[in-house]
């Protein structure tokens, strides 16, 4: 693992970022974690303003009907064709408005 950039935001960031998906291969296997859960959980170990930032982009994908459904997509599934990513409500940390809390 190789990080670069602002020491702090490599630290508070990148790093438990990049922690958790070594985490996930070691306790799955290589490969053996869905790529969309693989990210989304890595996604959730970042500071809560990443997140928020995370969330905000990923809305503006979905208002955009950029996104796509990432249930039932294996870990080798390419993203759609004119589409940004395996994003969809679930992969907000936060629910949208109107949305219940998670608990």
């Amino acid at each position: 693992m190789h990080l670069h950039g602002d020491f702090m935001h490599a630290l508070t960031t990148a790093l438990p970022h990049e922690v958790t998906h070594t985490v996930l291969a070691s306790y799955f296997g290589p490969g053996r974690c869905r790529g969309w859960a693989d990210e989304w959980i890595s996604l959730l170990s970042e500071p809560e303003d990443e997140q928020a930032t995370h969330d905000a982009r990923a809305r503006a994908i979905l208002n955009q009907g950029r996104g796509w459904a990432a249930e039932g997509a294996d870990a080798h599934d390419r993203v759609p064709e004119g589409r940004d990513g395996a994003i969809h409500t679930g992969a907000l940390s936060r629910p949208l408005p109107g949305e219940p809390a998670r608990t």
